[in-house]
């Protein structure tokens, strides 16, 4: 059993990619822009709730597997590095308060979207929620999620873990753009992209093995 798991556990990060990325294409479906009207956030959190409930849903349920193969990245680097560890430890200290501020702000959306589908909503509150899982999924994931790409692009580069060199390169760039707010929810998902083709990568190199 121990053996199957070690195996398979590079192959989380391919789980994980696929249920985020529908999760979030779920939740902000039909979402407004950032600085829209209240009355039309409220309507959107009205109308929307069972596809806001379930797209928070995903991305709650993507977070296992996601902190199980941020444990194989780890890993994996560590090996590649030897001594201190220095880009390894950066990765998963970075990559655990991504997911922790991402699953604060599918949280707020998933509050929104309740109260929005039984009707003790106002514009009001429904502003704050949508603000606030709009600036945690896009921006504060974001800002966490640079220092993490950052650390893997450099591993990728110096040791060829984790991506292969040119999307190592490719990181970099991306790791700048996660910063710039009006870029960084397509920068993330691109992200996420990049974890699945690593995923993939990491299970050829039987990263799980170590």
């Amino acid at each position: 059993m121990e053996a199957a798991f070690k195996k398979t556990a590079p192959i989380t990060g391919l789980t994980f990619a696929a249920l985020y990325l529908l999760g979030g294409y779920t939740l902000s479906k039909g979402a407004p822009e950032f600085a829209a009207e209240s009355n039309e956030i409220l309507t959107y959190f009205t109308d929307q709730s069972a596809s806001i409930a379930v797209g928070a849903l995903l991305i709650f349920v993507a977070a296992p597997f996601w902190f199980i193969f941020v444990g194989t990245i780890y890993a994996a680097i560590k090996v590649a590095e030897g001594g201190v560890g220095r880009l390894a430890v950066t990765a998963v200290a970075s990559a655990a308060t991504a997911a922790a501020v991402s699953i604060v702000g599918a949280l707020c959306a998933s509050i929104g979207a309740i109260r929005g589908g039984d009707g003790s909503l106002d514009a009001g509150a429904a502003m704050v929620y949508f603000d606030a899982s709009t600036a945690l999924l896009y921006t504060g994931t974001a800002v966490s999620a640079a220092a993490f790409l950052l650390a893997v692009a450099i591993a990728s580069i110096r040791y060829d873990v984790v991506l292969p060199k040119p999307l190592g390169y490719a990181s970099l760039v991306l790791a700048v753009v996660f910063l710039i707010p009006p870029l960084s929810m397509w920068a993330l998902a691109l992200g996420v992209v990049f974890m699945g083709i690593a995923s993939v990568k990491l299970y050829g190199d039987k990263a799980g093995d170590l």
